[in-house]
């Protein structure tokens, strides 16, 4: 039979993998994850959350969990959980990049 499973809290806040030394990790999906499913609804229903937390002037919001293993010297981290969420957040940090570029261009020009 089998010894207990020994589960390990090794927590990392966004905060760090958002700042200069947690950048320097390579996120990366195991093949044999799933593909992207979240449809129109499913998005629209996180940013709305998002902006719900924002308007409440809320000083945090659960972005729900991650579960994270270290690959190849710590360098690399595979997304074992919450590739879905991950994937979304990126897609909407990149359009808010953009909209701000292009403010940015429209501003300068006049």
């Amino acid at each position: 039979m089998p010894g207990p499973i020994r589960l390990e809290d090794d927590s990392v806040s966004a905060n760090f993998l958002l700042s200069a030394d947690g950048y320097k990790k390579l996120f990366t999906v195991k093949p044999p994850q799933r593909r992207y499913k979240w449809r129109k609804d499913q998005v629209s229903q996180f940013w709305q959350d998002i902006q719900n937390a924002r308007e409440k002037s809320q000083s945090w919001y659960f972005l729900g969990t991650l579960i994270l293993e270290p690959q190849q010297g710590n360098q690399q981290v595979s997304v074992v959980d919450g590739q879905q969420r991950l994937a979304t957040l990126s897609m909407l940090l990149a359009c808010l990049r953009d909209a701000c570029q292009k403010y940015k261009r429209q501003k300068l020009l006049y």
